[in-house]
């Protein structure tokens, strides 16, 4: 069984499983100089880590600040760096917390800043006297 893909996955795109939500941690405050390597290599003092991410500005070509370190499962490492703290990364202090999955809400779908309950009020008939009363009615 070489090369097989990680154990319990499937593939059917659920998420990741509750031991590898026990694995990530969110690091927020990052130095904006900070790459994924650097966060890697940082981080592995706590524990050998699978994957590491720096979340980018796509139009200004940088770093938001903030990231998601993966530990290798039973590991201990998430756990090593959250009691760890306070952190201080290349002289900034970091804030490192257990990630939660973007998809708790419910959504996903489109439609940035729209009220999830958003319900139009219906519109009231009116009279109108003058040179455009009877158009809206003749388009029904």
């Amino acid at each position: 069984m070489a090369g097989g893909s990680a154990s319990g996955g499937g593939g059917g795109g659920g998420g990741p499983s509750p031991e590898e939500l026990k694995n990530k941690v969110f690091v927020g405050g990052l130095p904006l100089h900070v790459d994924k390597d650097g966060l890697k290599d940082f981080f592995s003092c706590f524990g050998p880590v699978t994957d590491a991410i720096v979340m980018m500005d796509m139009v200004q070509q940088r770093s938001r600040g903030f990231g998601f370190i993966t530990f290798e499962n039973l590991s201990g490492g998430a756990q090593k760096a959250i009691e760890s703290q306070p952190i201080n990364m290349f002289g900034k202090m970091v804030e490192v917390k257990l990630a939660t999955p973007k998809g708790g809400r419910d959504g996903g779908g489109g439609h940035a800043g729209a009220p999830q309950n958003f319900h139009r009020k219906p519109v009231m008939a009116t009279t109108s006297t003058g040179e455009f009363a009877g158009l809206a009615s003749s388009y029904g």
